[in-house]
């Protein structure tokens, strides 16, 4: 079993990939990476030493990789696999492509070593408030990098429209840190909603602030999706109920009476969605079907092993990737990389439904965790449509991780007909209550609250 300070180490060490990345933009050569450059490089080092760690996890309990081969991982198992094997068989780039597998097996040996954990201790509030801690790093960063380089902080685009778009001093662009933040503000706005306290409300401020300067589409609208859900849930709560409805229908009211009387909010909203381009712009995806329609040619080039992991068979004219994570392996791994993709998917998104549907109506911190994966599973889900990040070694992905570890912990138990959970563990079978709450104190490391 880990421990809890071995398990700070995990959710710590995941992050540093990124983290290096990040801080050492400049440092990364990825056109002709090989093995003694990556000695150097600060983003593969991170990941050198996650698989260091995770080992040495594994050489202390090996029967936790058991796990890699059964619900939930084993469609990210065999995705993994067929990365590794296109290595190769098709690559054009065979070391890019492998260190891009390396970096992804090594986010699947960390999450299997978590789920190992957590379907011991169940203590998904520590994975989660990890996420977010690990998070908000990110984006302080991102903050740090404004204030030392404000001249090269800020990109311009369409009708001299600025983005937040740290890509000098701190490799974070404008759609990452829109997402993040519009992420970290649904939690914080979660906690307010449920606990009533206004320190939540500044902190869901902040990362709007944040969310609008970085001027991402994709930030709004799993924002606005994320602010329905969040409603749909604490509708259903007697105790929230009213409160939800009140913000609800003024939220509303304010946004459509604006966008009716105010002309300047309305050319507001209009150039915030149209980063000062032509409202063609938004009926046009950006330039997404245009590049979508190149990547169906490349399909057809290779459907079913693609063109090796993380490579291109093509120079994309728009950007750098496909702007979609299922467009973007079906180019690059074929349908036998994109299969096991779509199973994990549509394995969380049943997950998801069936917790949406049956969330627990407590105020208690079941309800809380419970809201944590919806807003992770809307964030995740509805990001990959326009972007490819949990395709690789991302926030996103490590995202899809936590999401599928706490869909297969404890936040999908199976109800009897009397309300009672069922909770089967090693050491014997324990019901737990929702209705109603004692505080019960479990022997270390798996100390936590939990609801009865």
């Amino acid at each position: 079993m880990l421990t809890n300070w071995k398990t700070t180490v995990l959710c710590c060490v995941v992050f540093l990939p990124i983290f290096g990345r990040s801080f050492f933009p400049m440092v990364r050569n990825t056109s002709s990476i090989t093995f003694q450059s990556s000695l150097t490089d600060p983003q593969i080092l991170g990941v050198y030493l996650l698989w260091a760690c995770c080992l040495w996890f594994l050489v202390k309990r090996p029967d936790s990789l058991k796990f890699a081969f059964a619900s939930p991982f084993w469609p990210l198992t065999l995705f993994v696999l067929v990365a590794a094997s296109s290595i190769i068989t098709v690559s054009r780039a065979p070391m890019y492509s492998l260190w891009r597998s390396v970096e992804t097996s090594g986010v699947l040996l960390w999450g299997v070593l978590v789920f190992a954990e957590m379907r011991v201790c169940r203590n998904l509030g520590k994975l989660f408030m990890s996420f977010y801690a690990m998070s908000a790093l990110m984006l302080l960063g991102v903050v740090v990098a404004v204030i030392i380089d404000p001249q090269h902080a800020w990109m311009q685009e369409g009708s001299k429209v600025e983005r937040l778009d740290v890509t000098s001093t701190f490799l974070m662009g404008a759609n990452t840190i829109g997402v993040i933040a519009a992420f970290l503000g649904l939690v914080a706005l979660s906690r307010f909603m449920m606990l009533v306290e206004f320190r939540y409300l500044m902190m869901c401020s902040a990362f709007l602030v944040l969310c609008y300067a970085a001027r991402s589409r994709t930030g709004f609208v799993v924002f606005v999706l994320g602010v329905c859900v969040l409603t749909s849930v604490l509708l259903r709560m007697p105790s929230r109920r009213v409160v939800a409805s009140i913000v609800a229908v003024l939220s509303g009211v304010c946004v459509i009476g604006l966008l009716l009387v105010s002309p300047e909010f309305t050319d507001a909203v209009s150039s915030t969605f149209t980063r000062g381009h032509s409202e063609a712009n938004i009926m046009s995806l950006d330039g997404r079907m245009s590049i979508w329609a190149e990547a169906l040619q490349a399909f057809e080039q290779s459907p079913l092993l693609g063109s090796g992991y993380a490579t291109y068979p093509m120079h994309i004219t728009a950007g750098s990737h496909f702007h979609n994570m299922f467009v973007e392996l079906a180019v690059t791994t074929g349908l036998l990389g994109l299969v096991p993709i779509f199973l994990l998917f549509a394995l969380l998104g049943t997950r998801l439904i069936r917790l949406f549907l049956n969330a627990p109506v407590s105020a208690g911190g079941y309800s809380i965790e419970s809201l944590d994966a919806l807003l992770i599973g809307t964030v995740v889900f509805v990001s990959e449509i326009t972007t490819a990040g949990a395709a690789y070694y991302s926030w996103q992905m490590i995202g899809l991780v936590v999401l599928t570890v706490s869909l297969y912990s404890t936040l999908d138990v199976p109800k009897t007909d009397d309300g009672v959970d069922f909770d089967h563990r090693e050491n014997g079978l324990v019901q737990t209550i929702v209705d109603s709450q004692v505080d019960l104190l479990v022997s270390e490391p798996c100390k936590q609250r939990i609801i009865y």
